[in-house]
């Protein structure tokens, strides 16, 4: 039997993150007049790493389910960055996103204003004030996005739009997503020191050991779907899909262990889709041996 054990949403993860930070962080007391300076704006993505966007060739792709971070010196002016409904804040528009080529249906994005950061977790936001944008629920996939900051709405309390260094004060940051692929990570056993160029993998010893389906964006929720293993040419059925941490990370493990003195392969067929409805670039499948018990 497989099963998927799923991730919670970009906006769950993200409502928590606020949640745990409401009450822990204490206020900035300390604001400077003057127009608010954005020191940083940053993708970050699921293991709260800030990749490198460009390069002397120009953009990077990289992984599509990321979020976007502003950070800035002093408060802004929170009546034009925050949209209350019930006490609860909705977001705001103050960031827009152009994606090329056209987002696929489904596609939005959200930011939300935090005055004082998030002192306690760390997970989304530095100290200080920021913006988070959150896409859902990702990024399209091989696409080039560029989020362009409202001068009109960011600003202080006195109607100063926000500057910055360099290209920061253009407001302007732009990245480029990959195509929908995945990668195969099989169990591997120490090489044998003995053996020739040629031996070729030893097998390793039959566990519970995890293949890692590492997908460039955040995959359909039904992605367990397209995942088959077979033992020696036939079909097996006794094993899981589960996400990790990071969403676009699966780990397929058997109920028990893997078959012994077997040759298994795990494919992810062309069928598969990431969250916003893109197929694969290609299907794909990783191989290994397994010894005797």
């Amino acid at each position: 039997m497989k099963r998927l054990f799923w991730r919670l949403s970009p906006e769950m993860v993200l409502s928590l993150a606020i949640a745990g930070s409401v009450g822990c962080s204490d206020p900035n007391n300390s604001v400077r007049a003057g127009a608010p300076v954005l020191t940083s704006w940053s993708v970050v993505d699921a293991t709260g790493a800030s990749p490198d966007l460009t390069t002397d060739g120009g953009l990077v792709p990289i992984n599509g389910f990321v979020h976007l971070n502003a950070l800035f010196d002093r408060l802004l002016d929170g009546s034009k960055v925050t949209t209350l409904d019930g006490g609860v804040d909705q977001g705001t528009d103050a960031i827009s996103i152009d994606v090329v080529p056209a987002a696929p249906a489904g596609f939005s994005v959200n930011t939300i204003y935090t005055p004082n950061g998030d002192n306690n977790l760390h997970l989304f936001y530095p100290p200080g004030p920021s913006l988070a944008t959150t896409a859902t629920p990702t990024f399209p996939s091989g696409s080039t996005i560029t989020a362009t900051m409202s001068k009109t709405k960011v600003q202080s309390k006195k109607g100063e739009p926000f500057t910055g260094d360099g290209d920061l004060a253009s407001g302007k940051l732009m990245f480029q997503t990959l195509p929908f692929s995945v990668a195969i990570g099989v169990p591997m056993a120490d090489a044998d020191p003995d053996a020739g160029a040629d031996a070729g993998p030893p097998p390793v010893s039959p566990q519970m050991q995890a293949v890692t389906l590492a997908f460039t964006n955040l995959p359909d929720a039904n992605i367990q779907d397209t995942v088959t293993v077979t033992v020696n040419g036939t079909a097996y059925t006794d094993f899981a899909v589960a996400a990790e941490m990071n969403p676009t990370v699966l780990d397929v493990t058997p109920a028990s262990t893997w078959p012994a003195n077997a040759t298994i392969v795990v494919s992810v067929s062309a069928a598969a889709k990431d969250a916003l409805g893109v197929s694969i670039d290609a299907a794909q499948s990783g191989t290994f041996t397994t010894s005797g018990m």
